[in-house]
C-alpha cells in the first residue's frame, strides 16, 4: 500500500509539474500576444492619422481642380 501511495505521489508531482510549465508557457504567449495587440493598435491609430491626413489634402487638390476648371469656363465664356 505504502508504495502505491509512494507511485502515485511520483505521478501527482509529474502532473503537477506539466502543469506548472504549461502555465509558463501559456502566461509568455498570453504576454506576447497582448504587447502585439497594443502594438497593433498604435499602428493603427497612425496609419487612421495619415489617411485624414491624405483625406484632407485629396479634398484641397479637388477644390483647387474646380476652381481650374471653373476658371478655365469663365475665360472660354469671354473668348
Amino acid at each position: 500500500m505504502a508504495i502505491q501511495i509512494w507511485l502515485i505521489k511520483q505521478k501527482l508531482i509529474l502532473i503537477t509539474d506539466s502543469l506548472n510549465s504549461y502555465e509558463s508557457l501559456s502566461n509568455t504567449a498570453l504576454y506576447a500576444a497582448t504587447e502585439s495587440i497594443y502594438t497593433s493598435k498604435d499602428k493603427i491609430y497612425s496609419l487612421r492619422q495619415k489617411n485624414q491626413n491624405l483625406q484632407l489634402q485629396i479634398q484641397k487638390l479637388r477644390q483647387i481642380l474646380n476652381l481650374i476648371i471653373l476658371g478655365r469656363k469663365i475665360l472660354q465664356m469671354y473668348l
